[in-house]
Parts: C-alpha cells; structure tokens; sequence
C-alpha cells in the first residue's frame, strides 16, 4: 500500500508541477484560443497526445517559451513517450540562458527520466534494491530486468541494474545500459561515474572526459579522483595522476583510498620510492580500525601496502649496500 501511494503522489507530481521558468515575449496561457491553453486543458483532461500537439504549436509561434517546452515534455512522458519528452527538456536547455531556468529544466528532466508509472515496475525496483542489500546479485538482476521490461527508459531502473551488473563483473553489459541511461539524462552523477569505471580498462580517453566535469569540483566523491587517476596512468600519465591523488589527499586527510593509490603510483618511479614509503606508511597508520568495508576493499589495499613496502625497503637496502664503501 505504501509503494502504492507513493506512485500516486509521484505521477499527481508529474501531472501538476509548474515550472516558473522565463516568461516569454507575449503573455500566454491566458487566451482561451491560445495554443498552451488548449494543451493544458488536453492535459487536465488527461489527453496528453492532443496536450503534446498543443504545445509544440505553442513553441512554433515563440520558440524562446520554455514552459511550453516542457508541458510538451510532460505530456510526452504522461503519454509513454519518454525518450521523446527527455528530448524536447534537451530542446529547451539549448536555448535556456538563464541560469535559474537551466537549474529547473534539469530538476524537469531528472523527474521525467526517473519517474515510475506503475506499482508493479516501482516495486520490482524496490525488490530489486532488496536483494542487492542482501547480495542476492543475480536475483536482483532478474528483478531490475523485470522492472525495466515494463519501464525500459527509466533511468533510476538502469543506474540500479548496471551497478548489479559491475557487482557480477558483466562490464560490458553494463555499459551498454549507462550508455542509454547517460544519454537520456547526462546529469545524472551516479550514472557517470559507474560509465567511467566500466570503460577504465577499455577507453581511458573516454572515461577521462566523463569525469572532467566532475574533476573540476574538489568536493566531489573520492571514487571520481580514484578513477580519474587510474584512467591517466593507464594513458601514460602517471605524474599527472599523482598530482591528482595529492591534491585530492591534501584537501581530505580522510580519503584512505586515495592515499594508497599515491603511494602505488608513486612507488612505481624509482626516485619517488622514500616519498612512495613514507605515503603508504601513513595510508596503514589511518587506515587501522577501518576493516569493516563490507566488500573487504581496504583489507586488500592494506595487503598490498604491505608488500609494496617490503618490495621498497628490499630495494632501498640493495641500494645502500651497493653505495658502501
């Protein structure tokens, strides 16, 4: 009953939400033979094709009216169309200049994408979500395949289900379905991120402007500096991934992660090996007491810290025996 009610006040949502964007040049909306009049009362009366023929009408005589962009969006999405609303939001952001009106668009263009229309897909979602808590991944696959079967554009479906996929090692698959989710709604983050890590070993280049944007903002999750490193070492550009981990290392002293991947990346040079020590002996010193990862991820890097310094402390005494006297 609850997932229920909450489909119900989501699609209300989706149906009478307004948008306060840019007033057009002539004032519309008001005039009972104006084209947006007719399409919101096709849309009150649930009539959402004769809404959507409406409002593009309304966008040929004023194509700067952004509300009309988007009651056509949602009439679109209302009527099963929503690739086709997602496009006309892409529309409108094209020639959107303000940035108040861009924010809107984009909060419009995540609720059409991720919008659900029945209670069956919203609770095979839910059960999908379930499973994965209780790493029951194939089964959770299965349940995101059913949800998507019914609902196949619904980007909040396929973040979830690609991020089933990447948890069974099917990278492929999941690229594919970030490919259509990222192109449906670039903004959505977790999409982009999920798309960079499954095209690392693939497509660095690719995987590098993903992540730019998101680069840019030293706020942004250590996962994104992780990846973004990983991608430039595997271009070549080791130094530049170290310059990224230590920046991101120097603003949060709390990103274990990210220490340990400067100190790999630094022990791979041999004139950074003291530098690449004295890293990863400060990644083990924060990293005790934090062996609850459920995944076991920090317990394998704690591995691997450990034998990079005994392979640096081998090389380092070599060193010093050969330079005796």
């Amino acid at each position: 009953m609850r997932s229920r009610g909450k489909i119900a006040c989501l699609i209300s949502a989706l149906l009478f939400s307004q948008l306060a964007l840019a007033s057009p040049k002539r004032d519309r909306g008001f005039e009972m033979d104006d084209p947006f009049s007719r399409g919101k009362s096709f849309a009150a009366e649930k009539k959402f094709e004769e809404a959507r023929v409406e409002f593009e009408k309304a966008i040929q005589e004023d194509p700067s009216f952004l509300n009309a962009y988007v009651e056509s969006a949602r009439a679109s999405v209302m009527a099963g169309k929503r690739k086709d609303g997602l496009k006309r939001i892409d529309a409108a952001l094209q020639i959107a200049r303000k940035k108040n009106d861009i924010s809107r668009l984009k909060e419009q263009r995540k609720l059409f994408a991720e919008i659900f229309f029945t209670n069956a897909a919203f609770q095979k979602f839910q059960d999908g979500l379930n499973l994965m808590q209780s790493m029951k991944l194939r089964a959770a696959i299965e349940a995101f395949e059913q949800a998507l079967a019914s609902e196949p554009e619904n980007v909040q479906v396929m973040v979830a289900y690609a991020r089933a996929l990447q948890a069974v090692d099917d990278w492929k698959e999941s690229v594919n379905v970030l490919e259509q989710a990222f192109s449906l709604n670039p903004d959505e983050k977790e999409a982009r991120i999920l798309l960079a890590k499954a095209l690392l070993n693939v497509n660095q280049e690719r995987t590098l402007q993903i992540l730019k944007p998101l680069v840019a903002n030293p706020a942004e999750a250590e996962e994104v500096f992780i990846t973004y490193s990983h991608a430039l070492a595997k271009s070549g550009e080791a130094d530049k991934a170290i310059a990224v981990l230590q920046k991101d290392v120097d603003l949060h002293t709390d990103r274990i992660r990210s220490l340990f991947w400067l100190g790999k990346y630094q022990s791979d040079r041999a004139e950074n090996r003291w530098i690449a020590r004295k890293t990863l002996q400060t990644f083990l010193k924060r990293g005790e007491g934090s062996d609850d990862d459920p995944a076991n991820e920090l317990r394998g890097l704690k591995q691997d810290a450990r034998r990079i310094l005994e392979r640096i402390n081998a090389e380092l005494e070599i060193e010093e025996g050969e330079s005796a006297p």
